[in-house]
């Protein structure tokens, strides 16, 4: 018979005497998930987040093809290249992006409500580089 623990920290930044026991937090889950090159305050130009990658269709192939019915076994063959790239497209994002967004909702979720009233959402994206820009 196995068992299994599930070990959940959760740290509110509230005042400066919470700054580093939320921010290895949020470091932790990011180093955890390859994204902190992402989420690093450190950096001073991040790498540009991936964009979701745009499906094909038949038209791409052949402009007067609006299905995929509509094309001939060479062009089916090519379109199916395409769906193949294209899901391999996004699950390079996913990788990425999944793991970003659940450290944004953790940060939205435990970040106190008064600091959330100074600061804008795009910078709450990447955590605060020091304990000086926290407000009291």
């Amino acid at each position: 018979m196995s068992s299994s623990t599930t070990y959940t920290s959760t740290y509110t930044l509230d005042k400066r005497e919470d700054w580093q026991a939320w921010f290895l937090v949020v470091q932790n889950k990011a180093l955890r998930a390859k994204v902190w090159k992402y989420v690093d305050p450190s950096v001073e130009n991040p790498p540009a987040l991936p964009k979701l990658p745009i499906s094909p269709t038949p038209s791409n192939i052949n402009s007067d093809a609006k299905t995929y019915y509509n094309l001939n076994p060479d062009k089916i063959q090519r379109y199916n290249v395409l769906q193949n790239t294209y899901r391999n497209e996004v699950a390079i994002y996913n990788q990425i992006q999944l793991p970003l967004n659940s450290i944004y909702n953790y940060i939205l979720f435990t970040v106190s409500k008064r600091n959330l009233v100074y600061k804008k959402l795009s910078e709450l994206y990447r955590p605060l580089t020091t304990e000086k820009q926290i407000n009291t």
